[in-house]
């Protein structure tokens, strides 16, 4: 089963997104001590896996209806 063109470019651009708003330095060595950079990771997985079944969903309606 092939992605979507519009999910991928969508998926790139966040992927962008959190790469250039990531932490430096001191805030990042912090988030990595303290535990809030894997809490992080797993808003976006969870935020990521969202978006996937939405597309998804949108894709089987396309199909079906």
């Amino acid at each position: 089963m092939s992605l979507g063109r519009g999910y991928l470019e969508q998926r790139r651009h966040i992927h962008q997104q959190r790469h250039e708003n990531r932490l430096t330095g001191l805030a990042a060595f912090l988030g990595r001590v303290t535990g809030v950079e894997a809490l992080r990771a797993l808003l976006h997985r969870r935020q990521d896996a969202k978006a996937f079944k939405a597309y998804r969903d949108r894709e089987a309606f396309k199909v079906t209806g």
